[in-house]
């Protein structure tokens, strides 16, 4: 026991004349013990995140890696182009559904909609008479002109019958071949009589009047919704956690970036890759205790146990597995510095 104090005090003696010898320093001591620390620190030793336990959790509870994500996540995106003329919104930022987060310049799209409007106005004044009716009597040209075409279809029906007639007249006294040519194409010219030259004038015009109306009722709508969607506004109550968009910035609705990103931070998850054969053996609302970034721990319950079987590749072992996708439901609210992809450790029930 002496001889083990001696030592001991020996070795204390050689520590400090060492210490007294080299420039000021701090003084470090450490012990042969493994530290449960963040891991990285520089010459602190710690366990794999799948080794180390988790706070408060059983003895032997199996350790799965995870991350924060959200249950509602939205990319909102204008849906015509355009110049950005307002961003009233950054990035964290707290907004409610129906709030204009970003807005195109409308000017010019004004301008064009003003001018479609009046040449629509004028174009309907232009319609042939009676067209924009929706009921009444018929004005006094459209009757006459059904009158006409009636009397028309009429007379073409006794030419029908009587050429008819006469065909199989001709047909019976054996008329020769130049005398039945000659009364077939009578026949076809007097069916095929062309239309009068002031008939397929006004049609025409009334087809050219009916077309324009049609035109600029499309573009006015048109540039209608072109004008509603140049407000950008949120379609749920959360937060922004992306933009890519700026004053001053052409959008084009082919941009791969959404123009902004939002979700919804009372709705969060931890979503974690669990062996099927243990997944097969969770229960909804099975408690897990789960360490979010390194600091805070929680109770949570499972919510969701994904039906899809993946494959993945042990990295100790290099031996293939299944795996299923749980998602564990996270209390409100969330601990300080918790966000959308925090890192998190997840001790399963053993």
């Amino acid at each position: 026991m002496i001889r083990n104090r001696t030592v001991l005090a020996a070795a204390l003696v050689v520590a400090l004349l060492c210490s007294c010898s080299q420039p000021e320093e701090e003084l470090s001591l450490r012990s042969s013990a493994v530290l449960v620390e963040e891991e990285g620190a520089p010459g602190v030793p710690s366990l794999p995140a799948p080794a180390r336990p988790v706070q408060g959790a059983p003895q032997g509870s199996e350790i799965v890696l995870g991350m924060v994500e959200p249950l509602r996540f939205q990319k909102v995106d204008f849906e015509v182009p355009g110049v950005v003329a307002e961003v009233l919104v950054e990035r964290g930022q707290k907004v409610t559904q129906g709030q204009i987060l970003a807005t195109l310049e409308t000017e010019e799209r004004q301008a064009r909609l003003d001018d479609a409007r009046a040449r629509l106005k004028e174009a309907v004044r232009a319609l042939p008479a009676g067209r924009n009716r929706s009921g009444g009597e018929l004005p006094g040209y459209l009757q006459r002109e059904m009158q006409a075409r009636l009397s028309e279809v009429e007379e073409r029906a006794r030419y029908r019958a009587t050429d008819q007639r006469d065909f199989q007249a001709k047909v019976s006294r054996g008329a020769d071949e130049e005398e039945m040519r000659d009364m077939v194409w009578d026949i076809a010219r007097r069916r095929n009589e062309k239309p009068r030259t002031e008939a397929i004038r006004r049609a025409h015009g009334e087809q050219l009047s009916i077309a324009l109306v049609d035109d600029l009722e499309s573009r006015t709508r048109q540039l209608e919704d072109a004008l509603k969607y140049s407000s950008l506004k949120s379609p749920l109550d959360g937060v922004v956690v992306g933009m890519s968009v700026r004053p001053g910035q052409a959008w084009n609705t082919r941009s791969l970036d959404p123009a902004f990103e939002i979700v919804d931070p009372t709705a969060l998850v931890v979503r974690a890759e669990v062996r099927s054969v243990r997944a097969d053996t969770m229960k909804l609302r099975e408690m897990v205790w789960i360490e979010l970034g390194g600091e805070h721990v929680v109770q949570a319950g499972v919510k969701e146990i994904s039906r899809d079987l993946r494959s993945r590749v042990d990295l100790e072992t290099g031996e293939p597995r299944t795996i299923r996708l749980v998602a564990f439901e996270l209390p409100s609210p969330l601990p300080p510095g918790v966000d959308v992809g925090t890192d998190a450790r997840i001790a399963l029930q053993p």
